[in-house]
């Protein structure tokens, strides 16, 4: 039987509640339906540029669907000085690239939008790219997303390794279809032993 996670009743809703939790479990998704927005906070330093949103959204306006751009989002504050701001160095002797490629803020995490290659598609955006001085904050989902349960490197997951929740409609409940992954760590794992041992 299917069971649901969270509820909100409205005729007109398709903004999705919070996902479901997993304890030790990474959170993630590969592409985002129409509507979804992601939040961002200006980086410590800057500030919202007046006029401006502190989000982006998935909008299909051309055919395609594709994230807004928001130029000039954070702007430097005045009043603080940017972490990233340092006073002007003596000219140093160029280094060679490094073979590691660069990461671009947020990538690796459960939740934050990673930079990757995606098709070109007409409901889906691919992964959003954070605006400059900003980091990822959160994301409103929208009816249909999925997305993709795993449990964090190094914990160990009983049956089923891996699951999908998708946000679905149902004559106006929206909701989250239910996560049944279970992850556990080597302390949990002996906290249980040690907890059968003494029961004996």
């Amino acid at each position: 039987m299917q069971h649901y996670y969270v509820c909100v009743y409205s005729p007109f809703a398709e903004n999705c509640p919070p996902p479901p939790e997993s304890k030790l479990a990474k959170i993630f998704a590969v592409q985002y339906v129409v509507g979804t927005t992601a939040v961002y906070t200006c980086d410590q330093g800057y500030k919202r540029k007046r006029g401006k949103t502190n989000s982006l959204k998935c909008k299909n306006s051309t055919g395609y669907a594709e994230w807004q751009t928001e130029p000039d989002m954070c702007i430097v504050d005045p009043s603080k000085q940017p972490a990233t701001e340092k006073q002007p160095a003596t000219e140093q002797p160029l280094k060679q690239p490094s073979k590691q490629p660069a990461t671009e803020k947020g990538e690796g995490t459960s939740s934050s939008p990673q930079i990757t290659a995606q098709p070109v598609m007409k409901d889906f955006c691919g992964i959003p790219r954070s605006p400059k001085h900003a980091t990822p904050l959160k994301l409103k989902y929208f009816v249909g997303q999925k997305l993709n349960y795993m449990c964090q490197h190094g914990n160990q997951a009983q049956s089923p390794i891996s699951e999908v929740s998708t946000c679905e409609n149902l004559s106006g409940r929206v909701v989250w279809t239910s996560v049944t992954l279970s992850c556990t760590n080597d302390s949990s794992i002996a906290e249980e032993a040690t907890t059968q041992l003494l029961a004996t």
